[in-house]
């Protein structure tokens, strides 16, 4: 099929001149080369279409290397359409349409596959130069993008950049004023959607690498969320209800493709003023990727980066540069705060807060060594309980690895640890009010471990490691109790169990192979 400039003008002018002096529309098509098409109808008034095409290449389905259709009804539409090589573009923007623009780039110089894009507007826009509408610029091929912004849109603004091939975008607006959607893709085999309903959302998606997947859905009003990602299978999910939610994500997966590791990162927000930031540049990231269940969390052990957020004013920060990476966060209630940075090789962390201005600060940077995986699994119920730990140490090669149990219920309790021993363990629950427990587990405490468990209020306990293989064991059951506990030596047994009011003890261990068991008011 071969269109001159000039034949390709008199059919669409026979087609809409009617219509367009009497509605004082505006149609200019360029035709170059061979092979293209162009439909134009403007119904409403004060209409304005612009298509450009430079037919160089010739599809190999249908021989036609490019196609145009604009349909503008409604009043001050503006479409600009310029399309060089194989493309094809539908624009429609409504019958109820005021003052809305679609500008659209497609450039497919090489005679790949067709870049596509459909854009719909209904809605309201400030005209042409507003900086409000679609804006598509189309480079590679196979490129696909669907621009839908409602009726209900007031100065609703999607741009979308893509380069590469076979990537394909789909933004979706539906309602409310000024939200503003940008899509950004270059590598191969990218995907993006973009959901937003209400005032004033913003969406800001960034991708480059291949076989990456973005998935953005934002409800009622003035969220924000923002995904970058680079490399193989990076992987992101953000979804947010309520109003002022902010979600950020930024995660590259340097390995090559590989069918079996992906990086990924899921953030779901319930309420509203929730915040949550995940950084990731590990090797992994998410391995063995499994869709979220009911709840938003993953469902197998590998490791990962996962938010869920119900309520109000949640915090959540989370930096993880190491090699395999983790975290799986559960945070419901009212200002509840989560901080971790991860930059060991194989670290794992989990937390669960229940209740309102409940705390957690984590740190691990665990040395290379063999197994060396760092692993944190907290659970806390009640009102601004808090864990501060600080955790570095390494595994060894029989399989021992630095881990923190911590369960908490009630209000006001504390665990304070620093583990940078190799293998060391300490398992904390504190059941009752304003309980505390600190734990030091040095450099030269390999292989120690410590368990303390109170059940009551205002009770104390501390346990401090100094040497390799000793163990303490704390049990308080009543009120007022402390107990202190410092090992200094090797193979040292300490155990301490109180069951009274105002119970205490000090225990002091120096050397090798000594046994200390405290039993004070033991129901």
């Amino acid at each position: 099929m071969k269109k001159t400039i000039l034949a390709g003008a008199s059919i669409v002018t026979l087609a809409i001149a009617s219509p367009a002096m009497a509605q004082s529309n505006s149609s200019t098509i360029e035709q170059i080369g061979d092979g293209d098409i162009a439909t134009v109808s403007q119904p409403g008034s004060g209409n304005t279409s612009e298509v450009t095409q430079d037919g160089l290449a010739i599809g190999a389905v249908d021989n036609i290397a490019n196609e145009a259709t604009i349909t503008q009804a409604g009043t001050g539409g503006f479409s600009e359409v310029v399309q060089t090589g194989d493309n094809t573009a539908t624009v429609n923007q409504t019958a109820s349409a005021v003052g809305m623009n679609s500008e659209l780039f497609q450039e497919n110089a090489g005679g790949g596959q067709s870049n596509t894009a459909i854009v719909m507007q209904d809605g309201t826009g400030s005209g042409i130069g507003s900086g409000t509408g679609s804006l598509i610029d189309q480079g590679g091929t196979n490129g696909s993008v669907t621009v839908t912004q409602g009726a209900g849109t007031t100065d609703a603004l999607s741009i979308v950049i893509q380069s590469g091939d076979n990537t394909a975008a789909t933004v979706t607006q539906i309602s409310g004023t000024g939200s503003v959607s940008t899509v950004s893709q270059s590598g191969s085999s990218l995907q993006a959607t973009v959901t937003q309903s209400g005032d004033g959302n913003v969406s800001e998606t960034v991708q480059s690498g291949s076989l990456g997947r973005i998935v953005v859905n934002q409800n009622a009003d003035n969220s924000n969320s923002s995904v970058t990602q680079s490399g193989d299978k990076a992987h992101a999910i953000v979804t947010q209800s309520g109003t002022g939610q902010t979600a950020i994500i930024d995660q590259s997966s340097p390995l090559p493709s590989n069918p079996n590791v992906e990086a990924g990162a899921s953030i779901v927000q319930s309420g509203s003023n929730n915040s949550a930031d995940v950084n990731q540049s590990g090797t992994f990231g998410r391995r063995l990727y499994s869709q979220p269940n009911v709840g938003g969390l993953l469902q197998n052990d590998a490791p990962y980066a996962n938010v869920v957020q119900s309520g109000d004013a949640n915090f959540a920060d989370i930096d993880q540069p190491g090699v395999s990476n983790g975290i799986n966060v559960r945070q419901s209630g009212n200002r509840n705060r989560l901080t971790s940075l991860q930059t060991g090789e194989e670290t794992v962390h989990r937390t669960t807060q229940t209740g309102d201005d409940n705390s957690v600060i984590v740190t691990q940077a665990a040395l290379f060594d063999t197994l060396s995986t760092s692993s944190v699994d907290i659970d806390q119920i009640g009102d601004r309980n808090s864990v501060l730990l600080d955790q570095s140490g390494i595994g060894v090669p029989l399989g021992a690895v630095p881990r923190l149990i911590v369960f908490q219920r009630g209000d006001d309790n504390a665990v304070d640890a620093v583990q940078s021993g190799r293998g060391v363990t300490a398992d904390v629950e504190q059941i009752g009010n304003t309980n505390r427990a600190v734990v030091r587990q040095n450099a030269a405490s390999d292989l120690n471990l410590t368990t303390i468990d109170q059940r009551g209020d205002n009770n104390l306990s501390e346990v401090t490691q100094d040497g390799p293989r000793n163990l303490a064991r704390v049990f308080q059951i009543g009120d007022l109790g402390e107990s202190c506990i410092t090992q200094d030596g090797d193979i040292n047994r300490a155990v301490v169990d109180q069951g009274g009011v105002g119970d205490v003890s000090t225990i002091t261990q120096s050397g090798s192979a000594n046994n200390v068991t405290v039993s004070q008011n033991v129901p």
